[in-house]
């Protein structure tokens, strides 16, 4: 708010001296359409010294699966149907160090999408 302050002062002195006492104000940007608010539906959390990551929805889902990679190859698909807020699934990166992805997909649209390293400790 104090640069709103400071702005018009700043064009006044700046303005010239015209007689004509013309004062330019500064353009100032158009807001930017922001999307929609999205509630989080799923959360991940990642586990690094047990090598696992625990996937916990806060909502009712239908259609639900989660695909785990390893490496970028498919090592686990998870058929869960429908969910019910507070439900889990522990995914265990069992095939050593490396890079696991994790994909939670709803009625064929993808709502999760992140990507782990795991380093043996």
């Amino acid at each position: 708010m104090a640069i709103f302050a400071i702005l018009p002062n700043y064009n006044v002195a700046n303005a010239g001296d015209d007689d004509d006492d013309v004062i330019f104000y500064p353009t100032v940007p158009h807001r930017i359409k922001s999307k929609p608010h999205t509630p989080t539906t799923v959360y991940v959390n990642y586990n690094e010294y047990m090598g696992a990551a625990e996937v916990t929805f806060t909502s009712v889902l239908d259609d639900v699966t989660i695909n785990v990679y390893y490496e970028g190859m498919l090592i686990d698909n998870i058929t869960i149907g429908t969910t019910n807020t507070g439900d889990s699934e522990t995914i265990n990166f069992n095939q050593g160090e490396g890079y696991y992805t994790i994909v939670v997909k709803a009625n064929g649209q993808t709502i999760y999408n992140s990507t782990f390293e795991y380093t043996d400790y």
